[in-house]
């Protein structure tokens, strides 16, 4: 029995039907303009302000730095720190610890003094509370020059990690101990604080740090480079803060030296 995909165009032309249907598919396919005229799906797609995916959808590894922002996306907060001037940012900078703005940084000093730690940190704006529950994230790049003189720590949710240790938070520390690894690093009650070794990245190189909560607190991932490096499942009860973020730098040799931070943007649902 000959099927209809086996007969012939017509009389004049011998190609067969299922022939010809490949023949236009795989021209369509090869054609660079397919769908880009007026009205057609990819010129629509290209020229949309928004594109909605669905929630989670696009993941931080499938994505190049700088291509898509969550400013895009809708029913989420995003705050941009610029760091060309700290004058409404809350600080604590003890000894000779001290803090210079610039375009290309922000550039932090610890003090000399041995234990001194040293803050810069910036609280809840407009009456947005900060809470787990609307899986909110911090991401920054940071290079620190001596790691053996410090113990770093950058994280959502306390003003002073080292100094209140009860105070739930989220994100990455360096520890002078062990001045060739990073951290991420959480708090779930006032005795659990828990660190997570990041592979292969060095804290005197710069580089940039994500640390992400989703599904309302239930998962927390963090990435460097945008490479996922780590995730956890943290088992804390929900939570909210009076803070967005903090640098702290703890002092364990008595130098100053520079520690480098840009890049900064806290987020969180709506």
């Amino acid at each position: 029995m000959i099927t209809w995909g086996q007969l012939q165009k017509s009389q004049i032309d011998p190609e067969k039907i299922e022939e010809a249907i490949a023949r236009l598919i795989a021209e369509h396919n090869a054609d660079p303009e397919a769908h880009l005229v007026e009205g057609g799906s990819l010129k629509s797609h290209k020229m949309a302000e928004i594109i909605d995916h669905l929630v989670n959808s696009i993941v931080a590894d499938k994505i190049r730095a700088g291509e898509v922002t969550r400013e895009k996306i809708l029913n989420y907060h995003s705050w941009k720190l610029p760091f060309e001037s700290i004058d409404g940012y809350s600080m604590y900078l003890p000894g000779n610890a001290h803090i210079e703005p610039q375009i290309q940084a922000l550039v932090f000093y610890n003090s000399e003094v041995l234990n001194d730690v040293a803050r810069l940190w910036v609280g809840e704006v407009y009456n947005i509370i900060p809470a787990i529950i609307k899986n909110p994230c911090i991401q920054f790049s940071m290079r620190i020059k001596e790691p053996t003189f410090t113990d770093v720590y950058v994280v959502w949710g306390s003003n002073d990690p080292i100094g209140q240790p009860y105070v739930n938070y989220f994100g990455f520390k360096t520890k002078h101990d062990q001045p060739q690894k990073v951290f991420g690093c959480y708090r779930i009650s006032p005795t659990q604080a828990i660190e997570v070794e990041i592979p292969n990245v060095l804290p005197y190189e710069p580089h940039f740090y994500r640390a992400e909560v989703l599904n309302q607190g239930a998962i927390l991932r963090f990435y460097v480079d945008n490479n996922l490096k780590a995730e956890v499942s943290p088992q804390w009860d929900l939570w909210d803060t009076d803070y967005l973020f903090s640098i702290s730098l703890k002092t364990f040799i008595n130098d100053s030296v520079p520690h480098y931070f840009w890049n900064f943007t806290i987020e969180q649902d709506t």
